[in-house]
């Protein structure tokens, strides 16, 4: 099982410095983590405050409705609200060719709903604007008989014509009984009076617009029974709406004013806003999407006397529930208190006619007494009638479902689609939408349950800002990579998801996207200011090792793969040191430039060599290179690395000089020092100049052992420890017994013959005659010595140690040793 990856790069304050690269001040990493996440948070503040943020905030409000169904499934309708459409359908089964007409069936409408003897609606609730229209466009005689007493008075007779009030033209024209009227006239209730006043001033503006059509007729007396200009439609349009106006008046409805685009008002009929029991404001309040996610808040509408107006859906509430008015305030309805802001948002239950919806046709049919004609348009058994528990108690909602009456809003839960038209084609299906009226009858549930949504403060968004800016000051932070910080955003987010949809379920609505952004931008804004600041510790750490080691090691060292401590620290490491035989001398004869381009030849060649087997290339000292295995990269078998190292630098200097001509080349001997121990490592030396180097007393003895080289005359040496870790896979020999200047214990060094195969017969056999010459020399039989170094030497005539030895053992046949002999050699020099 391989081991983990190791973690990136991480130098503490301490190693940097000890490595000479200083790490950022405190203090500038301090105001990093304190500035970045301020500038973002002014960042994020500007784009809320200018409407940036505002499109996706929208888009995820309206996804939390969708999440809430998709989780929990959607609710069941309300049980309150009933919504009683009028449709394309009904048009044209009823032949309905203008709105006007339908007045006479919502007379129909309520007459049923709100019955003498059995189930009631609680109230009936018009999204329509019943407007006030006077337009005769017809002539008749019939009309005309039914007036002719009032027409055939003179002029005389004005003060005492009855047309001089507009109730009496209304009974003039038989639409109000003078029973009716004189009732009216003698009541004592205010909103009998005020429906009279209605009534008269209805007759006034009739009167006028018949004027209008032949100055003759006059609003005071006609003088001519010729002058016969009442019309048909006229009458037909005051029936009706007198009718209505009736039926309003005695029942609990709310009829609706709408406000146009430009802010003005689009009053009901003074009838029809009289006679009801409340007049409920509608205005499409649209988001900049063109979603309607809110109704309009309480406005003060009539500063003389106080009343407040309020939307249509919590109109029908007041009523619903009988409020009394005294108990109506902009921010609390009875008992139900409303969210503190400047409009209110609804909790949308689901998609398009989630609340119960029926036809008018179903209710025309359930109508009691309804005329024959209209019964005969209504054969088509696939109608049922409406049934008394469908209605009861309910707040029956009236709205249009029409595509030519086009009341269809984007909301939350919008959907698309096609429609078949009224021409049979496909037509883009506003029905899709949902239908403005049950955005009412949603207001109406949110009031009913207290669950109108509540959106975020400002001091809320502030509050998550600030949460947002301290979470992604960890952005910042070093040393957590880019997975941990990746991880982090996520989980912040998943956190601030779920915290929002908690909240929503809960009634309040928290803006994500601000808490979002800014998390999102300290996340990219911290690593990309810590990327760049890594950048450049990766160029410095590439500086500082690029010169020592393999391209492939220094790139492991950056991407983490290896971890460095720049510190000094104790590591046991197989050390390098290599010199060229007489190259002082050598320099002395030629030109600087050419010892130069030799030198650098030279070294580029024995460096790649050294980068190859993973060495660490610690420096050139004069003609002399020192290098080291173990570190940075962990190498359990840095001795073998070593001394493959030793033999390759041999044959890569044999091939560069058959290669190259200069003869001072092929003059270049060379001697390598091995030895292996524990050592201090790191980028040492002085705060102006380090290096990464290893320094201890097993650097010395490598460096001593590459120079005693000249005393054996061999060309590799290593040292005990060395030796111990190169097992079989390199022919060795013992050379000798040392004993350093300063030392009391001797080391045995060795010389490094070559591979297995490799080693040539001869020098395998002045290496068999020499082990017997240096034992005989240990036991102080130096004639016996000197006869095993002669052997050798007939093997191989250039064993430079067996000459040595003879040298040595000559001498002491001559002048035997002084003191206790132990066979232990002690090198004066280096």
């Amino acid at each position: 099982m391989s081991p983990p990856p190791k973690a990136p790069i991480a130098f503490t304050p301490s190693a940097l410095r000890r490595a000479g690269l200083a790490p950022a001040p405190l203090w500038r990493r301090a105001l990093l983590v304190a500035v970045g996440p301020l500038l973002v948070t002014g960042v994020v503040a500007g784009a809320r405050a200018t409407g940036v943020l505002e499109g996706v905030e929208l888009k995820t409000y309206d996804l939390r409705f969708r999440v809430r169904n998709a989780l929990r499934g959607p609710p069941p309708a309300p049980p309150e609200s009933l919504i009683v459409k009028v449709d394309d359908d009904l048009f044209d089964k009823l032949e309905i060719r203008e709105s006007l007409e339908l007045r006479k069936y919502f007379s129909m409408l309520l007459q049923m709903l709100f019955t003498e003897e059995g189930p009631r609606a609680r109230v009936a609730v018009f999204d329509y604007w019943l407007a006030q229209v006077i337009t005769p466009n017809a002539e008749s005689d019939e009309v005309s008989a039914r007036v002719r007493p009032y027409l055939d008075l003179d002029r005389s007779q004005e003060e005492t014509n009855p047309l001089a009030s507009g109730a009496d033209l209304f009974v003039a024209l038989g639409c109000l009984d003078a029973e009716t009227l004189g009732a009216l006239r003698a009541s004592e209730n205010p909103k009998e009076r005020r429906l009279l006043e209605a009534i008269e001033e209805r007759g006034k503006r009739v009167a006028e617009r018949m004027a209008e059509r032949d100055p003759v007729f006059a609003p005071h007396g006609i003088s001519n029974a010729k002058r016969r200009l009442l019309y048909v439609k006229a009458v037909k349009d005051i029936e009706q709406d007198l009718a209505l106006a009736l039926l309003i008046l005695d029942r609990p409805v709310v009829v609706a004013r709408f406000v146009d685009p430009d802010g003005g008002w689009r009053e009901p009929d003074p009838l029809f806003a009289t006679a009801a029991t409340a007049i409920g404001t509608i205005q499409a309040l649209k988001d900049r999407d063109g979603v309607l996610r809110r109704v309009p808040p309480i406005a003060v509408m009539n500063v003389r006397t106080g009343e407040w107006t309020l939307p249509l859906g919590l109109t029908a509430g007041v009523v619903y529930e009988g409020i009394p008015p005294d108990q109506v305030a902009p921010l609390r309805i009875g008992r139900h208190v409303l969210p503190n802001q400047e409009y209110h948002r609804p909790n949308f239950l689901g998609p398009p006619q989630t609340v119960k919806t029926e036809s008018l046709l179903r209710a025309l049919r359930a109508f009691p007494g309804a005329p024959e004609e209209l019964m005969s348009k209504l054969k088509d058994e696939k109608i049922p009638p409406l049934l008394p528990e469908e209605y009861q108690d309910r707040a029956v909602f009236v709205g249009d479902l029409s595509l030519t009456g086009q009341d269809f809003v984007i909301a939350p839960f919008a959907r698309y689609g096609t429609a078949r038209g009224a021409g049979g084609g496909a037509e883009e299906a506003s029905l899709g939408e949902m239908p403005g009226v049950e955005v009412h009858a949603t207001a109406l549930d949110s009031l009913l349950r207290d669950r109108f949504l509540e959106v975020s403060s400002g001091g809320a968004v502030v509050l998550t800002l600030v949460v947002a800016a301290l979470a992604g000051a960890i952005f910042y932070l070093p040393r957590l990579g880019f997975f941990w910080p990746t991880l982090l955003l996520l989980l912040f987010i998943g956190v601030l998801l779920v915290a929002s949809y908690g909240l929503f379920l809960r009634g309040y609505s928290l803006d994500v996207w601000p808490a979002m952004s800014s998390l999102g931008l300290n996340f990219a804004f911290g690593m990309t200011v810590l990327g760049f600041l890594e950048s450049r510790k990766r160029a410095e750490v590439t500086q500082v090792f690029g010169q020592y080691l393999a391209p492939e090691v220094v790139k492991r060292i950056v991407a983490g793969e290896l971890s460095v401590d720049l510190g000094g620290h104790t590591k046991d490491l197989t050390v390098l040191f290599s010199d060229i035989r007489g190259f002082t001398k050598l320099a002395e004869s030629l030109p600087a430039s050419e010892v130069s381009d030799l030198l650098q030849t030279y070294f580029s060649e024995m460096t790649k060599v050294i980068q190859e087997r993973r060495g660490t290339l610690d420096k050139f000292i004069g003609d002399a290179i020192m290098a080291f295995w173990g570190d940075p990269e962990e190498q359990p078998d840095h001795a073998v690395r070593a001394a493959e190292t030793v033999l390759d630098m041999v044959v890569a200097l044999e091939k560069l000089q058959d290669r190259d001509p200069r003869s001072a080349m092929k003059m270049l001997r060379t001697g390598f020092g091995l030895n292996t121990g524990e050592v201090i490592v790191g980028n040492l030396g002085s705060p102006d100049r380090k290096s990464y180097t290893v320094i201890g007393d097993v650097v010395n003895i490598a460096s001593r052992l590459e120079g005693m080289n000249k005393e054996y005359g061999t060309r590799i040496i290593a040292g005990e420890a060395t030796a111990a870790k190169l097992g079989p896979q390199f022919v060795l020999r013992e050379l000798d017994w040392l004993r350093a200047v300063g030392k009391t214990k001797p080391t045995t060094v060795y010389e490094v013959l070559g591979r297995p195969g490799q080693v040539p017969e001869k020098r395998l056999a002045a290496a068999a005659a020499y082990a017997k010459g240096l034992a005989a020399w240990r036991k102080g039989d130096f004639a016996e010595a000197d006869k095993q170094f002669v052997s050798a030497l007939g093997a191989d005539p250039t064993d430079g140690p067996s000459a040595t030895f003879r040298a040595r053992c000559a001498d002491y046949l001559i002048h035997a040793p002084e003191g206790a002999w132990d066979g232990v050699f002690v090198p004066t020099h280096k």
